[in-house]
């Protein structure tokens, strides 16, 4: 992060509005242990993004890392150019995590090796999740998140939810750790 941090203060000094990079990336994440350490780095650099005119794509080869691998990269953007993906973690800005997508069972697992290797942390004993692009999540993605939270001593906040379902889904069975917000 610091490197494209200087690069991008370079930028910025040649008078140039900014800096935006493309990496093709496969040979640093084959493994589990370089996928972790690696999208660690992508969730701290997209909240980066988020602040500064810095601006990165990493271009990964399927056929190589196959689709689980590609999945634990691709679910820790806002965005990106695969539809396989059932849900999105992502850094939101100001302490904050981004949801977007659908929690069902099939992303469980994933769900809690995406908030492993992410890892946001409290803010005033809370976790906030921004959550205006969830369509969905059941009770067991609902549980973990608020099981992540309360290992960290906070509470998991869901804020901006579209429709009530969710935030019903909550209040009746009282899930531990995990509170809904209206949007700010």
């Amino acid at each position: 992060m610091r490197a494209y941090a200087e690069a991008t203060e370079a930028a910025l000094a040649a008078g140039r509005t900014g800096l935006r990079v493309v990496a093709e990336a496969t040979g640093l994440v084959r493994t589990p242990r370089q996928r972790a350490a690696f999208t660690r780095y992508e969730h701290l650099i997209d909240g980066y993004m988020r602040a500064h005119p810095f601006s990165a794509m990493c271009v990964y080869d399927p056929r190589e890392l196959g689709a689980s691998a590609v999945a634990e990269l691709a679910c820790l953007h806002p965005a990106g150019n695969t539809d396989d993906v059932l849900f999105r973690l992502y850094a939101a800005g100001r302490g904050r995590a981004g949801l977007a997508g659908e929690l069902d069972r099939s992303a469980r697992d994933l769900l809690a090796t995406a908030l492993e290797r992410a890892a946001p942390r409290p803010v005033d004993g809370r976790v906030v999740f921004e959550a205006g692009r969830l369509r969905f999540a059941d009770h067991r993605c609902l549980l973990l998140l608020g099981e992540y939270a309360r290992g960290l001593g906070a509470v998991a906040v869901l804020r901006g939810l579209p429709g009530v379902g969710v935030a019903h889904v909550v209040d009746l069975l009282g899930l531990p750790g995990l509170r809904v917000e209206a949007a700010r």
